[in-house]
């Protein structure tokens, strides 16, 4: 029996090196013969690297936070506004609530 010491490694170039054999072993899986022919190949080869591609980006995407766009940084500063004037008292409970309602329409409709 082989020790996992000699063949389990944290070493970068081995585990490209398992990842290389984990692709092809999956990409062969997914044909009907050993000797299939060149369309089919190119036509799976594609979708594989096209969904493997598509699921890394999805990945990436998910954890990079994003901007809100400018239309809505221009609303909530206005409503940001809205409070200051109505905490220095320069508008009404009653103004305020119009103010904040009226911004926030093109949410709603």
């Amino acid at each position: 029996m082989i020790p996992p010491s000699l063949w389990v490694s944290h070493d970068t170039h081995l585990r490209r090196k398992h990842a290389c054999e984990g692709f092809h072993s999956h990409f062969a899986e997914s044909f009907k013969s050993p000797h299939s022919n060149v369309f089919e190949f190119v036509d799976k080869l594609d979708k594989k690297i096209r969904h493997r591609t598509e699921e890394r980006l999805r990945s990436i995407s998910a954890s990079i936070p994003r901007e809100p766009p400018k239309e809505d940084r221009l609303r909530q500063k206005q409503r940001d506004e809205i409070l200051q004037q109505y905490q220095e008292k320069t508008i009404t409970t009653l103004e305020y609530i119009g103010r904040v309602a009226y911004s926030m329409l093109y949410i709603i409709f």
